[in-house]
């Protein structure tokens, strides 16, 4: 929608080709920097809500789509704007964003009475009548063009209310719906289009989808039934005018067909089964293997490398899984082919046999076939570091097993999405494997392959066979932690300083629970306004309805809105202990997961995901029952509270160092429940926790930073950066935690 006191500021790199001096007057940037937007018309007569015209492109013509669109607008006065960024634009149009934004590279916004009279002239331009658009899905296609579209919403302000302007009742709420929506009051102005002619198939027909496996705007993959054969099989779809630089989805589909009819001897390659079009969507129907995808293997209860009653097992279970893997890559060397993106969703572990089979292998290909599109285009992010361009293909398939065999036990190759040195993976990676006793012989395999991914696979694999597991890998290192909590510090302060300001303020403008929740864990609880409060009410009587289920739209309830609310509800507006003891019924019903390994909350109530964290899992429901036993001086809920610490204090390394989801917010939790109940049993794990920060840390310009929440870059910030892991140290030092002649943390 239309911004409210757009600015001519921050960064812009692309601009109508034709746009000159005159032009500047027209332009500004929204407040994100995201779109560019020309504001052509008086914006007074652009309606609150209305039709907006959405104009899709490619890869290859969005640059021309925004000239002649730019061009057209001016003419007709009228106001538009377009994503600002190349690189968004070609994220967006490779499919790698929300369903609802997908080809939205242009939004014209008309007048109600010029709606109609825009889009029959766009549709009538000789230029647009030629071009090439992905598919907007949250939008309806006018008449047979490729990439004209439009929609019903807010044109408008930040809110997003569809109003009835008869009854002034709220109908629904834009973008609550992927798909194109219109209101009660409104006739669809065009009613016949070419996709309400399209007829299908086979799609339904012959293979019935059951579940999605996943889906991006440049296709998707089904479980499907076959109906003649009656039995399950994997349903693949890629859509037109998608791109993996200058390969078309669909091509890269149909390579993928050819490579499962080439390999149809082996057993763990999917058979081949069918593959048709149906209105320019390309569908490839594959055989379902049997098994788990790799990504799910760490987070099962039957392998525990701690757990003496389960070691064995797992320790004979993955020296047959390394060794069927390694295997495999070794026989499809042999053959000349590259396997070209190796990461844990491309493989399926059958848990039965410890053997493992191939998926999607649209990325691979023989080597010593020529082929125009000869060059593998995409790779996991997380699976390969910066020496993979220097490799031949095969090298290059060995360089990302390293990392896939780093991924069977800890997500460390998630640091590669900011170091892709692969040094700050391996650092972590030895760490956790000597916190968890991981064999020797595994973690020697890794680093050998590491540092030579060269070498035959081979000898690897015979040494593997006859390695002793009972030898476990051992790894020393130490850190001076009041150091590090110095270079922290200073590197908060320099951050500072580059903002122009010595010191931060919290701003109270526009919080939310989630905000007042992180603020009072950072700066201690304190006055709010009344709106705030009110607003914070609002949303603890919204989750109730969510939890109860009355309104569908409340579905998608989250389990960090819940804790927020309950935290802030508690802390600030102190409603009766009874209407607490209501609210938490409903998240232990709706949340609350009770396994072999502890108390845990869903991320949704249809997740399969748990989390131990502090946003949104044990930490933050624990802190939570904290704040209602010193609040409510209540007994109320303590075999809860132990049950928690007791899963906190269990022997897991958390995926980050964040106070939101990782390891600071895991010891702020636990420090509050010592202080409360004065137990100092937990001290061993805090201190075991603290020992591990250096390993979510990263170097940036000579400055010391944590690596946030996304692993991808860095951040000072307290919910996710250095004032989180610097609280903590501060915190623990005056309680006096550290004893005065301590000062190196021992690994």
């Amino acid at each position: 929608m239309l911004k409210e006191g757009v600015k001519m500021r921050g960064p812009c790199d692309i601009l109508p080709k034709s746009f000159d001096d005159e032009d500047k007057k027209y332009f500004g940037l929204s407040s994100d920097n995201y779109y560019a937007q020309f504001n052509f018309e008086d914006k007074e007569e652009i309606p609150l809500q209305g039709f907006k015209i959405h104009i899709s492109a490619t890869i290859h013509n969005y640059e021309e789509v925004i000239n002649h669109c730019f061009e057209f607008c001016k003419n007709q006065k009228i106001n538009f704007k377009y994503i600002a960024k190349r690189k968004e634009i070609e994220k967006n149009l490779n499919g790698f964003v929300c369903s609802w934004a997908i080809g939205k590279v242009i939004t014209i916004y008309p007048t109600t009475h010029r709606f109609k009279n825009i889009l029959l002239s766009l549709h009538n331009n000789d230029f647009f009548k030629r071009q090439q658009g992905v598919t907007i899905f949250s939008d309806r296609r006018y008449k047979d063009s490729e990439l004209i579209f439009y929609r019903f919403g807010r044109l408008i302000g930040p809110g997003k209310e569809i109003v009835n302007p008869v009854t002034k009742k709220i109908e629904y709420y834009d973008y609550d719906s992927p798909t194109y929506k219109i209101p009660s009051w409104i006739e669809e102005p065009f009613p016949n289009n070419i996709d309400d002619l399209r007829q299908a198939t086979k799609f339904y027909k012959e293979y019935i989808p059951i579940a999605a496996v996943n889906h991006k705007g440049s296709g998707a993959t089904f479980i499907a039934k076959q109906a003649k054969e009656e039995r399950e099989i994997i349903l693949k779809n890629a859509h037109p005018n998608f791109f993996c630089e200058n390969i078309s989805i669909i091509n890269l589909l149909k390579r993928e067909k050819e490579n499962l009819i080439s390999l149809s001897d082996l057993d763990f390659i999917p058979k081949y089964v069918d593959d048709f079009f149906e209105n320019k969507d390309y569908f490839l129907c594959e055989e379902k293997m049997e098994g788990i995808v790799a990504s799910e293997l760490r987070s099962l209860e039957r392998f525990d490398f701690l757990n003496s009653k389960k070691r064995q097992d797992t320790l004979r279970f993955y020296r047959l899984l390394i060794l069927d893997l390694l295997r495999k890559v070794d026989l499809l060397h042999k053959r000349k082919f590259f396997i070209g993106d190796i990461s844990d969703n491309n493989l399926i572990i059958n848990l039965k046999s410890g053997r493992v089979s191939f998926i999607d292998l649209a990325q691979s290909k023989y080597i010593n076939k020529r082929e125009p599109d000869d060059k593998v285009f995409f790779r996991t992010m997380g699976y390969y570091d910066k020496r993979i361009d220097d490799l031949s293909l095969l090298d290059q398939d060995k360089a990302q097993l390293v990392y896939l065999l780093i991924s069977l036990f800890s997500r460390a190759n998630m640091f590669l999405k900011l170091d892709n040195s692969g040094k700050t993976t391996i650092k972590f990676f030895k760490k956790y494997s000597n916190f968890y006793k991981i064999p020797q012989a595994f973690v020697t395999l890794i680093f050998k392959l590491y540092r030579n991914p060269t070498q035959s696979l081979k000898p690897l694999i015979n040494e593997l066979e006859n390695a002793d597991l009972s030898i476990e890998y051992h790894f020393e290192e130490k850190y001076d932690i009041q150091k590090i909590e110095r270079n922290l510090k200073q590197t908060i302060f320099i951050n500072q300083l580059k903002l122009k300001r010595a010191k931060e303020s919290y701003s109270k403008k526009g919080n939310d629970s989630k905000d007042l929740f992180i603020s009072t864990l950072e700066y201690g609880s304190y006055e709010i306004t009344e709106k705030l409060k009110k607003k914070i009410y609002d949303e603890w009587r919204i989750n109730k309805i969510k939890m109860e289920g009355a309104v569908k739209q409340y579905s998608d309830l989250k389990s960090d809105d819940v804790i927020a609310t309950l935290f802030c509800m508690i802390v600030y507006i102190k409603p009766e202990l009874v209407d607490i003891q209501e609210y938490l019924k409903s998240v232990f019903n709706k949340f609350l997961v009770v396994s072999g390994k502890g108390y845990y909350l869903k991320l949704t109530e249809g997740s399969s995901q748990v989390s131990p964290y502090l946003s949104n899992g044990s930490a933050g429901l624990l802190l939570c029952l904290l704040e209602i036993r010193q609040g409510y001086n209540t007994e109320l809920y303590d075999n809860l509270i132990l049950k928690l610490v007791k899963t906190l204090k269990s022997s897991e390394i958390p995926q980050r160092g964040s106070v939101v989801n990782g390891l600071a917010g895991i010891v702020i939790a636990i420090s509050k429940y010592k202080m409360i109940f004065r137990d100092t049993a937990v001290d061993s794990r805090i201190r075991e926790l603290v020992d591990i920060i250096p390993y979510y840390l990263y170097k940036k310009d000579k400055l010391l930073y944590l690596i946030d929440d996304t692993f991808g870059d860095v951040s000072v910030k307290f919910k996710d950066g250095n004032k989180g892991i610097v609280k903590i140290i501060s915190d623990l030092k005056k309680n006096n935690f550290f004893n005065q002649e301590e000062n190196q943390c021992r690994f």
